[in-house]
């Protein structure tokens, strides 16, 4: 019972204690705005094309799925227009569903990324 309590103590204080290696995580500035939109409310879609059409050097992606034939085509639009554009899809998901835009996205030269 004693080994216990003793453990029990020398966990708390380990816990309790900051980490000394620990670093804070970096403070990145951002400019721009946020939109929020619900669906079935919003028009989703159009949303997002009116924003990857307007982007100017840089689209990151990160989809569960994506389906999506005219965000696919947004997406490979601005990467035509010299953008850096990158997705990051779901492993099972792909695997699962015949219907992802990856293949057409890659094939376009789009930086597709998966997560395993």
């Amino acid at each position: 019972m004693k080994t216990a309590w003793r453990a029990w103590l020398v966990l708390c204080a380990a816990l309790s204690a900051p980490l000394a290696c620990a670093e804070a995580p970096p403070i990145l500035s951002a400019q721009g705005t946020v939109q929020a939109a619900f669906a079935p409310w919003d028009d989703i879609d159009a949303l997002l094309i009116d924003s990857l059409a307007q982007a100017r050097q840089q689209v990151l992606v990160q989809a569960y799925l994506l389906t999506s034939k005219k965000i696919s085509a947004a997406l490979i639009a601005a990467k035509r227009r010299g953008l850096n554009v990158q997705v990051l899809l779901d492993a099972r998901q792909l695997e699962r569903v015949s219907s992802s835009s990856a293949p057409a996205l890659a094939g376009a030269g789009v930086s597709v990324w998966v997560e395993h």
